[in-house]
């Protein structure tokens, strides 16, 4: 009888164990969903002031005055094509997102992945678009759910990658170049 105490006493403490971990994963869930929420309401709006107080401030230089104001910058750039997408396409459907674990590091950042659009557009030059947040660890998570960053992603119907410096003269034209000389 006390051998049955002693694995009913450890299957509770399993299963406690065990359902206090799937709760602490779906609050870190909300608060992603949350920010990703505030994100989009921000990007909408062009709001760079309340955009970069979604950061975190203490793993980052976010802090320091040329490092926000490049970040600046390039959350303008965001908030255009994002309201390029959002005026043509309608709003992200936050029921379409998803968490992910970044398996290519040891530490295991939080990811959410929201889809902005599926759709080819060739006026665009994009096969499909989202949005990538990037959040702390779970061991740091309690402690640091801010945005760590966060990235509109593009994936090219044509690779943009035209430089004037890779393109050689033919040699019709240089010999016609060499005649005028």
């Amino acid at each position: 009888m006390k051998l049955f105490k002693n694995k009913l006493v450890s299957v509770i403490i399993v299963f406690f164990v065990f359902c206090f971990s799937s709760c602490a994963q779906i609050n870190n869930h909300s608060k992603m969903r949350s920010t990703a929420s505030k994100l989009i309401d921000y990007l909408k709006n062009c709001d760079t002031t309340n955009i970069l107080a979604l950061h975190d401030t203490s793993f980052t230089h976010i802090d320091k005055k040329n490092y926000r104001d490049f970040l600046a910058e390039s959350i303008i750039k965001d908030c255009s094509f994002f309201n390029t997408v959002v005026n043509k396409y309608g709003m992200p459907d936050m029921d379409k997102i998803v968490f992910k674990k970044d398996s290519s590091r040891i530490i295991g950042t939080n990811i959410l992945i929201l889809p902005l659009t599926s759709r080819p557009d060739s006026n665009l030059n994009i096969k499909k678009c989202f949005i990538v947040l990037v959040f702390n660890p779970d061991k740091y998570f309690i402690n640091h759910s801010r945005l760590l960053r966060y990235s509109i992603n593009k994936e090219e119907l044509v690779p943009n990658d035209f430089n004037n410096d890779k393109i050689e003269t033919p040699d019709w034209l240089k010999k016609l170049q060499k005649k005028k000389n």
